[in-house]
């Protein structure tokens, strides 16, 4: 994560299966990894923190972004292809 953007922010991953991703904020704002199926939002990250979540999800075409006022609006998105 840095300010406004995912990077990567295109992400493929195995199907049914626990997929563990690590999320490190390198920007300056606060930020989060939000879904909105399954729901699910982390931990609101500050400068340099970082989390794991952890995604079992069936296969197909999913959307994350961050949930802090402002930052999906300016482009805070990416996918994520499940196969």
């Amino acid at each position: 994560m840095i300010d406004t953007a995912f990077e990567p922010n295109a992400l493929t991953i195995p199907a049914n299966t626990d997929v563990v991703i690590q999320l490190e904020n390198t920007g300056f704002l606060a930020h989060d990894f939000a879904m909105d199926n399954p729901k699910m939002v982390s931990k609101v990250l500050g400068h340099g923190g970082t989390t794991e979540v952890t995604l079992n999800l069936a296969p197909g075409t999913y959307t994350f972004y961050c949930s802090q006022v402002g930052h999906r609006q300016l482009g805070m998105e990416g996918k994520l292809t499940v196969q």
